[in-house]
């Protein structure tokens, strides 16, 4: 789905971004030299469909499940579908149709022996693909999660959530988190801290302990399954690899450059619009500066072959063929801020690329060209202006 950060962006003016992105491979498509990627903001009352990759799954078949999320008045409605023929047909699941038809509620990884479906602040597991579900004991740092809470939020009023970040997909009991502490102030406004870095369970949500404090809370953490040491993640600099399953670290190729702000701060206006409203100078140029920066919202892994990577940013989707040192721009057909919500490599070729935006759309070259494959028809994806 559209997420917070692209919601406060939708304001902004048209941007011109630079990216240099070189590699020799010529092979691989999209933009290898310097670009200018032109941006669209989301405009402020843009409630355009939004069709969101849920999870692939199959062997020799893949079968792509999504969410179609239709809004009216600006109150939403969702269906989720299947296809189990590249997009040429669609089967819309029922309420009633069990496991099958709430993907979008569940957390899977190739290894299915444990399923996780969110359920308020925390989650549910399940051990025998969701018919049954329980809650784990949920002990951080060998402390109850009442406890946990109290040492950040410096009372009892503190309340410990959680965000799966990602899970092995190889032992489903392995799981990644990142845990907010929200509180009451003295005003009982409830305010919300977010606890460093990225945690760690082995055994399916019982035990939680730190597993890198240089990723960022919230951050995406993904697993090769054709060399399970290489792990990605997001620090405070921009998407990171490592090699050893965890230990170090090391910056992606051409970070900077992907990590580029989306526009330049006119220090002049930002002060000029303070004067304006009467505020601080020196908040609106913190707000400004926060909302041109580069944020990575995802990472997509090819299971089969480590050197196939997709990246999912506010400013579109990149993707590296040699595990990350250089990367590409792959144009979906729109430029709008925000406007990709998901992507995912196909189970069996890596050339076979589904996106999810307002139309989902599918690349079997590369990512060299899309097309849409839902909906069907009438297409609501914003092009290039």
């Amino acid at each position: 789905m559209i997420s917070m950060q692209s919601l406060i962006l939708r304001s902004l003016s048209f941007i011109c971004v630079c990216l240099t992105v070189a590699n020799g491979n010529s092979a691989t498509c999209g933009h290898d030299v310097t670009i200018p990627v032109v941006l669209r903001p989301m405009p402020s009352d843009f409630f355009a469909p939004e069709r969101v990759i849920l999870r692939l799954a199959g062997d020799h078949k893949t079968t792509v499940y999504i969410r179609d999320t239709k809004y009216k008045n600006a109150k939403a409605s969702s269906t989720v579908l299947k296809t189990q023929d590249g997009g040429d047909t669609w089967q819309s699941l029922p309420a009633d149709l069990g496991n099958d038809s709430k993907p979008q509620e569940e957390l899977w990884s190739d290894d299915q022996s444990v399923v996780y479906r969110k359920r308020g602040p925390l989650y549910l597991r399940s051990f025998d693909k969701g018919l049954h579900w329980e809650l784990p004991k949920y002990l951080i740092d060998g402390k109850a999660t009442e406890q946990f809470a109290a040492k950040y939020a410096k009372d009892s009023r503190g309340h410990l959530s959680l965000s799966i970040v990602g899970t092995d997909p190889k032992d489903a009991r392995r799981i990644f988190g990142s845990f907010n502490v929200s509180m009451a102030s003295e005003k009982e406004v409830s305010q919300s801290q977010r606890i460093p870095g990225v945690y760690v369970s082995l055994d399916a949500g019982d035990n939680w302990v730190l597993f890198s404090g240089e990723l960022v809370n919230g951050s995406p953490v993904r697993i090769s399954t054709s060399a399970p040491n290489i792990v990605w993640g997001v620090s405070e600099t921009g998407p990171v690899r490592s090699d050893n399953g965890g230990k170090t670290w090391r910056a992606v190729g051409q970070q900077a450059e992907l990590m580029r702000p989306l526009f330049p701060i006119d220090e002049a206006k930002v002060n000029a619009a303070a004067d304006a409203a009467g505020g601080s100078q020196e908040e609106f140029r913190r707000r400004a500066t926060e909302n041109a920066k580069s944020q990575v919202w995802d990472i997509a892994l090819y299971q089969q072959d480590s050197s196939y990577v997709l990246m999912l940013m506010n400013k579109g989707l990149f993707q590296s063929v040699d595990g990350g040192d250089s990367w590409h721009y792959l144009d979906i057909g729109s430029n709008m801020i925000g406007i990709i919500n998901s992507a995912s490599y196909d189970l069996t070729d890596p050339r076979t690329i589904y996106v999810g935006a307002v139309d989902l759309v599918k690349s079997i070259d590369g990512g060299c060209t899309f097309r849409r494959v839902y909906p069907p028809h009438s297409s609501h994806l914003p092009h290039h202006k």
